[in-house]
């Protein structure tokens, strides 16, 4: 699938609406967007928690207590890999009634059987600690 080395940048960018999608809207939430996930190996790293396979992630996911989210993305960064897309996002979400928060999350989506599939998922609100 060579697709990605010259469309990267169209590809990334609705992978991004679809998950976004899918992750903002509850019931969707984990049983939808659980088959984004690569099948054979992959890795998500929510808030520095991290969850390895397809059961890890999903209890991951169905774990999440929120109810509603409201995004809204300033960014979206892409680049090809020899075999699938890494893409960065930017932006700032808000849950339920809390304030809102900046947030970065990256993906490494692995091209498989003409989609794209997350290998790699890192998420972080971005919170400084000093």
């Amino acid at each position: 699938m060579a697709d990605h080395l010259t469309q990267f940048e169209q590809i990334g960018q609705a992978f991004v609406k679809h998950y976004y999608t899918l992750f903002d809207n509850q019931q969707s939430r984990t049983e939808s967007l659980i088959n984004m996930y690569y099948q054979q190996g992959c890795f998500q790293t929510f808030e520095g928690n991290q969850a390895a396979g397809h059961d890890a992630i999903r209890q991951k996911l169905a774990a999440l207590t929120f109810q509603r989210i409201a995004r809204s993305i300033t960014s979206v960064d892409c680049q090809p890999l020899p075999d699938g897309i890494m893409v960065v996002v930017l932006g700032q979400l808000k849950t339920d009634e809390d304030q809102p928060q900046s947030y970065v999350e990256s993906f490494v989506l692995k091209a498989s059987g003409g989609n794209y599939f997350i290998t790699n998922n890192v998420f972080r609100l971005v919170l400084h600690h000093m």
